[in-house]
């Protein structure tokens, strides 16, 4: 509730969601990690990365590098699967993100799409596919 905590959270933030060797080094911290931005990611509001107010905020970035960070983590634990799979259902029921397949991908000729591009599982998700609305508010367009 106050101006410190808040910033001490970004930072934190930041680091645990840039941490691409500390997934596969610490899979529990990590569990616990992921399922503590999903509670805070449930405390908001269905229009926070839309809204006015809230649309450019750091926290959308931290999503996207962290969840690419996920899909290239060699053999995650079921407790980290699980609790990627509960982020990215909140983020696509929630948020409206949506993720492809690698099927999708590959068969849609894109190696690359938007600029967004997450490698992922057999059964993973692949791409997390944005409104140009959207791409214009992470400043990809």
């Amino acid at each position: 509730e106050s101006m410190e905590g808040l910033e001490q959270w970004k930072k934190l933030t930041r680091l645990l969601c840039s941490c691409d060797k500390g997934v596969d080094i610490l899979p529990d911290l990590f569990a616990e990690w992921t399922e503590v931005l999903l509670c805070h990611l449930k405390a908001l509001p269905a229009d926070f990365f839309i809204d006015e107010l809230s649309k450019d905020n750091f926290l959308k970035a931290c999503l996207r590098d962290y969840l690419e960070i996920l899909e290239d983590s060699s053999g995650l634990p079921s407790r980290q699967k699980k609790a990627k799979a509960c982020l990215q259902s909140t983020l696509n029921s929630k948020f409206g993100w949506r993720f492809r397949t690698k099927f999708e991908r590959l068969h849609s000729g894109d190696s690359k799409e938007n600029g967004v591009t997450i490698e992922a599982e057999e059964d993973g998700a692949v791409v997390v596919q944005l409104t140009q609305k959207q791409l214009e508010e992470l400043n990809l367009m």
